[in-house]
This record gives structure tokens, sequence and C-alpha cells, in this order.
């Protein structure tokens, strides 16, 4: 179900993911502004409603940085590596204050009001604090077109880094969950392997699908493993898989909990160290806490 207007788009995929299935504000109809230069060689946008419309018109992602003091050290050091500027380069970006606000809808007969863009639901994940997030706005068949699909508040759960900025800007396209998931496994210390070969959307699909299972039955499993299987292996390849849960309502939290699961476990992690030909990854919340986290590899 969609609830559209001219700047806000809210979308609910189902009750335990609602939070991130909402839609981000789009871009109002306000002239763009004047774009700021923190470093040599990379413009940013200082208005979201330009950088937003942008984003879109160029079927980019749209980089966010929320910023205040504590974002200082980021900012001189992975937001100048010269290194991570072709990356930034292929996204559309914009640095705004914490307070940076949008024009909301008001109830029948009143007038709009401004609102926080932190406050908004997309941005749940950022708890109202400095960081970076990501917007896909690269292509509108996706699931995940118009939503947050990475939210790093400062230091909360990663050290905001040039490392951690590095590996995000290299992760796949997919939603935030699946997102968080891969990128769980990408910065695990061991450099597990099973995510050097292809991102497979069928794969995503089909993790997110058994996720969903295993909350539905509300236990950590391989529900439906024989029909599942026999799907990839006609599409794939031989096919095998990991299922764990995490317990943090936070889905960076609950990801790195899925991943240690694995890790403890010396077939999952035998799965999850190995490289695959195409991997899968994706996660769902159950209504009573806690994600349930599929990892799906084919050969």
């Amino acid at each position: 179900m969609h609830l559209k207007w001219n700047g806000l788009v809210l979308a609910s995929l189902c009750a335990a993911s609602a939070l991130l299935a909402a839609d981000v504000p789009q871009a109002s109809s306000l002239p763009p502004q004047t774009e700021i230069i923190p470093a040599a060689n990379l413009t940013w946008h200082d208005d979201y409603s330009a950088a937003y419309q942008a984003a879109k018109t160029e079927q980019k992602q749209l980089f966010i940085v929320f910023k205040n003091a504590d974002m200082a050290d980021f900012e001189k050091t992975a937001l100048r590596n010269e290194k991570l500027l072709p990356l930034l380069n292929k996204l559309v970006r914009v640095m705004l204050p914490l307070d940076a606000a949008v024009q909301v809808p008001a109830t029948e007969g009143a007038e709009p009001k401004s609102e926080k863009l932190l406050d908004q639901p997309a941005f749940a994940q950022m708890y109202k604090k400095p960081g970076f997030a990501i917007v896909d706005l690269t292509d509108e068949k996706s699931a995940y077109y118009g939503h947050v699909v990475s939210a790093h508040p400062l230091n909360t759960v990663y050290q905001t880094n040039e490392n951690l900025l590095r590996t995000v800007l290299n992760l796949p396209k997919g939603s935030a969950t699946q997102r968080a998931l891969v990128l769980a496994v990408a910065s695990h210390p061991e450099a597990p392997q099973s995510i050097t070969g292809a991102a497979e959307p069928f794969l995503m699909e089909q993790s997110r699908h058994h996720s969903q299972l295993m909350v539905n039955y509300g236990s950590v499993g391989h529900h439906d493993w024989g029909t599942r299987a026999a799907e990839v292996s006609a599409r794939l390849g031989s096919p095998s898989e990991v299922a764990s849960m995490g317990s943090s309502e936070n889905i960076l939290e609950a990801a790195r909990e899925a991943v240690d699961l694995w890790r403890s476990s010396g077939v999952h992690w035998g799965m999850v160290s190995s490289p695959h030909q195409y991997y899968g990854y994706d996660m769902v919340r159950s209504p009573y806490g806690g994600w349930y986290a599929t990892g799906l590899f084919a050969n």
C-alpha cells in the first residue's frame, strides 16, 4: 500500500517491517540550492530537495550525511579519502545538519508544516543521530526504490570510518535487510568468502521468502527446503542454505548476531566461509521481536 503526496511517500510491506518499508521524503518543488565543496574534486549538495531530485533524475543512489561536530573526523578522513572518491562520485551526495527539515502535509484544512528529516519513519534506524544513510533511486521497478537501504548512525554498531564507508559503498544493490546481512559477512574479521561471487536477485528473494517462513513458523529451520532447493537447482546449480536468528531490534546488530551464530556452527560456517558462484542474504523481523536470517548459495 502506498500513500503518496508531493513531499512524502510512505509504503508498508508488512507489519513486521513497516519502518524499513517507509519511502523517504521526496524532493519538493523548491529550486536547487548552492552546492558546497568539502573536498577537492567532490561536490556536495546542501539542499535535500535538490539532491533527491538529482538522484531521481540521474537514477543514482542518494548519499546523505547528517552532520554535526562529531562527524568532523569522518568528514576529514573518509569523505576526503582519495581512494574513495571514485565510489562516492557514483552517487548524488548531500550534507545536512541534524535539524534539516522537510515539508509534510497537515490534516485537512490546516497548513503544511515542517518536520525534521530524521524524525521521518524512513530514517528510524538512524536513531536521530549523526551519521550517513543511502537512499536507492536507481530502478523504479525494484522493491526498494525510494527506500533507505543503508543507515549508519555514528559509531553505534560499526566504527564510522573509511573502512566502513568503503565496504558500504561496495555492497550489492538490495534492501536494507539484505545489505545489512551482507555487510555483517563482509565485516567479519575472518573474511568469509560466500560473498565473493555474484549477488543473485533470485537468491535474495528466496532468502527473504524463507526468512518469512521462519517468522510464520516461529522457529529457525529450513522450512520447505525441498521446494526451494529444486527451484534454485533448476535455475542456478547445486544449492545450500544457512539460517539463524538475531535478537536485537537494530538491523545491523541483528545481522551481526546472525553471522556470529553461523560462526558457532561448523557446518553453517563452512557454507558462509566458502566461496560460491551465487549468493543471497536476507532477514525478516518477527512481530514478537528478533530477526530471522537466511543465507542461500548456489554453484
